[in-house]
Formats: structure tokens, sequence, C-alpha cells
């Protein structure tokens, strides 16, 4: 009795690591395709990492591996845009190199992943990691990137402006040729916070989380930045010079 008692509590703890709203392993709803693409621009796709197994709330870091959903539709990924990839490029952690190499693999491309310090941490938000590590432990990732929105600062971290800056100038400055792409692959608070304080967003919940290998594109024209998301497609003045 005190066995199965063990193994239901162990099961209760493992279905509600999963159901937390950064461990859904559901497909977006809404696919990028080639359709997406700007008619007379290259682009930058910037996407979570694929499906990794469930991760325990207030340990962000830790180096998870992709599981065998996470690495089919990886590979889906890059089957799909094929040869229109030119460069993927993705943050240190080993679920978004993974994530690379395996779009890289269903391309059928024979390139290296390239490294973007941007898309992780330290990167573009998180200024100190040492830091950054205690407003973890006290805020859950829709906590922090609400602060970054509402316009606070929050420790080791820079202000959401500053961040979104460096991210977008990291991946704006030169992009692919015509109906071709860039791949930057990185973690749900870099692409949330860049997303949302673009749309002018001071908080957001969570079904405005970017799922596992959910994405949107970027490219520039005419002084100002453009990006789809969610089958929206929506611009402001450029802030990168």
């Amino acid at each position: 009795e005190i066995s199965l008692g063990l193994v239901g509590s162990e099961m209760c703890i493992r279905d509600s690591i999963e159901s937390l709203y950064y461990n859904l392993p559901d497909q977006p709803e809404f696919q990028l395709s080639c359709a997406d693409l700007p008619k007379d621009s290259g682009a930058v796709v910037l996407t979570r990492h694929s499906i990794r197994p469930p991760m325990h709330a207030g340990h962000f870091g830790t180096p998870l591996e992709l599981n065998e959903e996470g690495i089919r539709i990886a590979r889906k990924f890059g089957r799909s845009w094929g040869d229109r990839i030119h460069k993927v490029s993705t943050s240190s952690s080993l679920r978004c190199v993974q994530t690379g190499n395996e779009i890289i693999h269903g391309a059928k491309l024979q390139q290296p992943v390239l490294h973007n310090p941007w898309l992780g941490e330290p990167g573009a938000f998180i200024s100190d990691s040492g830091q950054a590590v205690v407003a973890f432990q006290d805020l859950d990732p829709i906590g922090i990137v609400n602060r970054m929105l509402g316009g606070e600062k929050i420790q080791g971290h820079r202000t959401v402006e500053e961040g979104s800056v460096l991210l977008l100038k990291s991946f704006l400055n030169k992009l692919p040729e015509k109906g071709n792409i860039h791949v930057e692959v990185t973690h749900d608070t870099i692409l949330a916070a860049l997303l949302y304080f673009l749309q002018g967003l001071d908080s957001i919940g969570e079904e405005d989380w970017p799922r596992m290998m959910e994405g949107a594109i970027f490219w520039r024209k005419a002084g100002r930045v453009y990006w789809r998301w969610r089958r929206e497609t929506c611009s402001r003045e450029m802030l990168v010079r």
C-alpha cells in the first residue's frame, strides 16, 4: 500500500510538471511556411527550440536533450524549408544546438550550426546570469516577462527595450536573398519578451506563450521592422540603426 501511494504521488507530481504552460508539448496551431515569407525580401525565422522532456519550475538552465518527438518535429521543419535555409544559429543551450542540427539534417544541408550569443543567457535580456538566477527562483517565466514588459528593472536583466534592440541587431543587419531564410533558435522567454514588446503589450497570459518549435518571421524594410506571428503581420519603426 505504501508503494502504491508513493507511485501515485510521483504520477501526480509528474502530471503537474507536464501541465506547466512552458512544458506543453502540443504542436503550435500556427505553423510557419514559405507562404509567410515577404515577397520582396529575405527573412529570419526566430523559433523556440523543439520538444524536450518536462522541466521542473525554477530549473530553467537544465541541459535537457530533445526527446524523440522533438527530433522528429525539428527535422520536419528542416524538410519543409529545405535549401531556402541559408544559415542556422542557436544559443549555446544543448536543446537549442540539437534543434539546429536536426533542422539542418531534415533540410539535407551541409553546414554547421552557428552560435549567436544573444539568443541565450547571458544574452540579449540577461546581462548577469548569477544575479538573474535569483529572479528565476522567485518568478515563473511569465512573471519575468510581464515585469519586463511593465518596465520593471529586474536583477541581472537589461530592460526589455535594450534587450530587443540587441537581439534584432544580431539577426536583422544582414538578411538572406529574397525567398530565403536564416533560422535563429532560442528560448521561450526571449521570444516572448521580444514579440510582445514589439506589439506594445505590458502583460501577457499563458495562451500567448510560445510553444516548443513555434516561431515568428522577421524582416526589415524602409526604416521599419516587420514580423509575422500566429498569422498576423505587424510592423513598427525600426529600433535598430
